[in-house]
């Protein structure tokens, strides 16, 4: 993955959320129906009209909107269940799960680069509500009385969601800010056009490869500057491109790197020179016979390689400036060639 979550995955994420709302909703609009809470019945209705509406407001992707209106909402509904039926059935605590929701919406919206929703306000309006119930059930007399049984079972039912709010939207965070470490990581240790391996790499494993007693070769295209200048730019990426592929494809067995324009690095370990000699020649030649192709246009290019098996160079910059200065000797001597 070269993100952490698209468009589409928290449309998903959205719709889920947004259906067990939904179902929490319709539950509450039959409880309050049966035990004659009227104004809470009437207020579901609303609220089961309203999470169908937001199926199609996730739909268009107005996910701020979304998240603002469900908070309000939740907010308004919780609010006013504990001022109808008091404290104790617990309505109030799940203003708190919503709290850890609304900073969850707004680390996606960030992370996405999307509108995102402000957490703060939105949980200093939480708080407020929290300890404005508090202050009226504890001054004013419920207007309804539920069963204690049912209290009993409300009070459970509204920690345990509160809590599985909480171990959710906490989980996923710790999954996307790991997920979003080794992104990093990987981007940090990649070339971002091929794909290939960059200068941090050869860095880190290239004194793997001294160790081992191993190669490596520079590998540089002949007349770069004039394909660019010829077919443009996008031409010469496409070329990068298709010549990093035609590398994997053709040394699968070496690390390959790309180190600055069109200069590739390329490592492996051999028993004694002839191999690596083989082996690049090899790929020399498929890069001579392939036809690089882009929109109409098409081109045949070749390659230059220094190489440079291990010979007891103490640094690894000098045993790398050894296989430039063997790439160097064959730009000078024609071209299309591997210089040892």
């Amino acid at each position: 993955m070269n993100q952490l979550m698209d468009t589409r995955q928290e449309k998903y994420l959205s719709w889920t959320i947004n259906g067990i709302f939904l179902l929490i909703h319709i539950l509450l609009l039959i409880m309050f129906s049966v035990c004659g809470v009227t104004p809470m019945a009437w207020f579901n209705v609303f609220s089961v009209a309203f999470y169908i509406g937001m199926i199609f407001v996730i739909y268009r992707a107005h996910f701020r909107f979304f998240v603002d209106a469900v908070y309000v909402e939740v907010l308004a509904h919780m609010s006013l269940a504990a001022v109808f039926t008091g404290w104790d059935n617990g309505f109030q605590i799940t203003l708190i799960g919503m709290s850890v929701l609304a900073f969850f919406a707004e680390f996606l919206g960030r992370s996405l680069k999307m509108p995102y929703v402000r957490a703060v306000p939105l949980c200093l309006m939480g708080v407020l509500c929290y300890a404005g119930c508090f202050v009226i059930c504890n001054h004013i007399k419920p207007a309804y009385v539920l069963p204690q049984s049912l209290t009993d079972w409300l009070q459970i039912g509204w920690g345990v969601i509160t809590f599985c709010i909480n171990i959710a939207a906490l989980s996923a965070f710790t999954m996307i800010s790991f997920h979003a470490d080794q992104l990093l990581s990987r981007q940090a240790r990649t070339d971002s056009l091929t794909g290939l391996p960059n200068r941090l790499v050869v860095n880190r494993t290239g004194r793997e490869y001294m160790r081992a007693g191993g190669w490596l070769a520079m590998l540089d295209i002949d007349d770069f500057k004039q394909i660019n200048d010829t077919y443009g730019h996008n031409f010469g990426d496409e070329v990068l491109i298709t010549l990093a592929d035609l590398m994997q494809k053709n040394a699968a067995d070496t690390t390959i790197c790309r180190w600055g324009g069109e200069e590739f690095l390329l490592m492996g370990i051999a028993e004694d020179d002839i191999f690596p000699h083989a082996l690049l020649d090899k790929l020399r030649h498929e890069i001579e016979q392939h036809v690089f192709r882009c929109d109409d246009k098409q081109v045949r290019l070749t390659v230059t390689l220094g190489l440079a098996p291990y010979h007891g160079e103490t640094d690894l910059t000098d045993w790398i400036n050894l296989a430039d200065k063997k790439l160097y000797l064959g730009k000078r001597s024609g071209k299309n060639q591997v210089v040892q």
